[in-house]
């Protein structure tokens, strides 16, 4: 059997031992058979005696680990009890437990190295490791000096094995130095030293001298030289322990090496620094500020946490941390240059510097270390710059800020609070230059900017826009209501009369106020704030007006869409969708109703609720109805269609209105009873005379009409029965509820039954769902049109 085995009786005496195990014991089998285990090992008694007649009495399998100490020799037991003995068998596993020493050996080496804080520390802590090894009896550190290796630490070397090899003349390096070039561990045993140099002499027990290079990222540092008992000869397992105690080493002395040249480094700067006239600062991870030399303790030194608003931006406010030019350096790795920041020194005034900062990196780092600043006193330069800026910034008639200064403080100046802006509009201040000449308007402007300056406190500030326009920007408000009175006490003092020369003039102001949002900027408070006076001008309606969003939406997007109309009519921006009006019998189309669409290129779809009143309100309603009229009647006569066309109430009481339609009949070529124009409840009833006449004229021509809405407009069939009408379309609104609604079904049956009395089609707007569709054919009703049907899309887009 390959594993060792015995048996031992009750009584402990050997009756069976195999030749491994005679093996492993040292003699013959015959030596111990009939012996007792414990004599002839006395020292495992007391520790394994237990184990044994507890498996025996137990009549159980036990396994434990051993070691015998004469051979050396790690082992697990296994033990198979019976009641007539006890077979043991034994696994070796020497292996494995010097695996694990050798592991913590190699993490205390790691422990012990990281702990070191120079060169000095790094070479103690390798030798004590080495000598800490017992196949080692000596060895030698050896470090880069100027790109050859120097003897620089040995223990364990004879006084004659020393002066044999390290000496200047011959060392280890003569043999086994050009092996470093390869970066690899390299051994020879003694006899094949001897065959190079015959002379060589060795310490007693040394079988391998080696040598072990220092390396980190392929850099030589240095070399471990060894000497080795006979112990570690040609061990795999020693030397690969020996190659990972050079590797640690390796990396802690690059660690070392680095510390020291940052100290040397440091020592040097520091002499340098301190005959500089600028200040040096240094900012490290932890965010502490070094002064580094007597000029920046002049100018920083006062500072004991920086972050207590000892730092300020160019406004005057506290430069957050993030903004601090070493911050930037230090967690971005931004190179700063000419950054001005103020420093408050300890009597309190703010002495303004120009900074340059860099970050510092450590070998191999990614991320800065550390962020270094030089910055030198530029107090007299700033303060005489912000002296032109304030020149420059001020409005020289009127003391006030000038416009671009005001919007800068707007943006600027910290928020207490809510706040709120308004411009002020001297209502006919160009009568006065007109009648009395500019010099007296100057002075009633001079005159107003010493009134409002009276106003003027941390909460107020006053400005001018332009000639006759102020602005107050108002701050650490309660609410709406105090600003409207703020304001209202501003128009007051405009309103007093000025007296210049022999004159005496009386003003008013036009206010719009505006509360400002949190994130809104200057430019959008200023838009609102003359939104609201030009809607009251536009009203004439002197005094306070206040902005509100609907307002300012409402306005701009009407000043957009009526500048873009009329480019959109003279570009052809307009296209017309159809709508099918189905007959509900069939199910088949009737007629097509044409839907004028704008689709902007930046605006993208408009909706026609939007720009057709815009269209009646600037009169381009009749350009753009006489293109739907001639657009849709080509279209009915290419695609032999019977088309709807919806006319504007405006269109209908132009003198020309049916001019437009003969037009469009004609160069279209189209028969008039393939177009039927709608015109809403509200245009008929509103002068119910003039409209039959007009209609009358239309159908002259041969066209039919709808009345389109039905039902909106308050009036009854029986009041239309006089007017020339072939169909009535019945209000979506009536639509809508008439599955749910049994009021609203009785009222669409009594449309449906009134009009077919009148000999007229009816319509139904807005269908939607299949009930509503079933409830209206079942009423009679002639003709549907919506979603469930149709919706409305191009003309080559429809299925017909």
């Amino acid at each position: 059997m390959p594993f060792p085995l015995i048996r031992v009786g009750p009584d402990w005496r050997y009756t069976e031992i195999n030749q491994a195990a005679a093996t492993l014991m040292g003699a013959p089998a015959e030596a111990f058979l009939g012996r007792s285990l414990w004599e002839v090992y006395p020292a495992h008694e007391g520790r394994y005696r237990p184990l044994y007649e507890q498996a025996y009495r137990e009549q159980r399998p036990v396994t434990f680990e051993m070691y015998d100490e004469p051979a050396s020799y790690w082992a697990v037991a296994h033990l198979w009890p019976t009641p007539q003995d006890v077979t043991v068998l034994f696994h070796a596993i020497n292996a494995e437990k010097q695996h694990a020493d050798d592991l913590q050996f190699l993490l205390d080496t790691s422990r012990a190295l990281s702990g070191c804080a120079n060169v000095a520390d790094v070479k103690t802590v390798t030798v004590s490791r080495l000598q800490a090894l017992p196949f080692v009896n000596a060895g030698a550190v050896l470090l880069d000096r100027g790109g050859h290796l120097e003897l620089d630490q040995t223990f364990g070397y004879a006084q004659d094995v020393q002066a044999h090899w390290f000496h200047q003349e011959a060392h280890p390096l003569d043999v086994l130095g050009p092996l470093l070039d390869r970066r690899e561990a390299a051994f020879c045993t003694c006899d094949e030293l001897r065959t190079l140099q015959p002379d060589a002499v060795f310490n007693p027990g040394t079988h391998l001298i080696g040598l072990l290079p220092l390396t980190v990222q392929g850099r030589v540092l240095g070399g471990l030289s060894v000497s080795l008992r006979q112990s570690a000869s040609r061990d795999s397992t020693r030397l690969t322990l020996l190659e990972s105690v050079a590797a640690l080493a390796a990396q802690a002395l690059a660690h070392a090496q680095e510390h020291d040249e940052l100290l040397e480094y440091r020592c040097r700067a520091t002499t340098v620094f301190n005959s500089l006239s600028e200040g040096i600062v240094l900012l490290d991870r932890d965010g502490a500020f070094h002064p580094l030399n007597p000029a920046a303790e002049d100018m920083i030194g006062h500072i004991q946490d920086p972050r207590g608003g000892w730092i300020v931006q160019r406004s005057g406010r506290p430069m957050p941390e993030a903004d601090w030019p070493l911050t930037r350096s230090l967690q971005h790795g931004e190179r700063v240059t000419h950054h001005v920041m103020g420093v408050i020194d300890a009597q309190g005034a703010t002495r303004w510097l120009s900074v340059n900062a860099s970050p510092l990196y450590r070998t191999a780092e990614l991320h800065p270390s550390a962020a270094v600043a030089s910055f030198v006193d530029v107090t007299r330069q700033t303060q005489y710059e912000d002296e032109l800026k304030r020149r420059a910034l001020q409005d020289d008639l009127t003391g006030l800020l000038s416009r671009n200064a005001f919007l800068n403080h707007m943006d600027g100046a910290p928020r207490q609070g809510r706040a709120a802006l308004a411009v002020v509009n001297l209502n006919r201040f160009r009568h006065v230059n007109e009648l009395y000449g500019q010099s007296v308007g100057d002075a009633v402007l001079g005159e107003i900017g010493q009134r409002l300056q009276t106003l003027s406190g941390p909460r107020m500030t006053f400005g001018r826009l332009s000639d006759d326009v102020f602005s107050v920007w108002i701050t650490d408000l309660l609410g709406a209501a105090e600003a409207q009175v703020i304001v209202q006490s501003v128009l007051n003092l405009v309103a007093q009369p000025i007296a210049v020369g022999d004159h005496e003039l009386h003003l008013s102001g036009t206010a719009g106020l505006t509360i400002a949002e949190r994130g809104s900027s200057s430019s959008s408070l200023l838009r609102q704030a003359f939104t609201a006076v030009r809607r009251a001008q536009e009203h004439d309606e002197p005094g306070l007006h206040v902005f509100d969003r609907a307002m300012g939406q409402a306005y701009e997007r009407r000043l957009e869409l009526e500048q873009r109309l009329h480019q959109a009519v003279r570009t052809g921006e307009f296209q017309l969708h159809y709508q099918p009006i189905v007959a509900l019998a069939s199910g088949q189309p009737q007629m097509l109703e044409a839907l004028i669409r704008w689709q902007h290129p930046d605006l993208g779809a408009v909706r026609p609720d939007e720009f057709i009143p815009m269209a009646e309100q600037t009169g381009l309603i009749h350009e753009l109805g006489r293109w739907v009229l001639r657009e849709a009647c080509q279209r009915a006569r290419d695609h032999h269609l019977t088309v709807t066309v919806n006319v504007s109430p405006i269109q209908l009481n132009a003198p020309d209105f049916v001019e437009d339609v003969r037009t469009a009949l004609r160069q279209a070529d189209l028969e008039p009873t393939r177009l039927k124009l709608e015109i809403t409840e509200g245009a008929v009833i509103r002068n119910l005379q003039q409209a039959r006449r007009m209609l009358q004229r239309l159908t002259r021509l041969g066209v039919q009409v709808a009345l389109d809405d039905f039902g909106t407009g308050y009036s009854s069939l029986a009041s239309l029965r006089t007017l020339p009408l072939d169909t009535v379309k019945i209000d979506r609104a009536f639509v809508r509820d008439l599955e749910r609604a049994p009021a609203q079904q009785a009222t669409v049956r009594a449309i449906i039954a009134l009009a077919h009395a009148l000999q007229l089609t009816v319509v139904a707007e807005g269908v939607e769902t299949e009930g509503q569709r079933a409830l209206l054919r079942e009423m009679g009703c002639d003709c549907a049109q919506g979603y469930l049907l149709a919706r409305p899309a191009l003309l080559e887009e429809l299925a017909l």
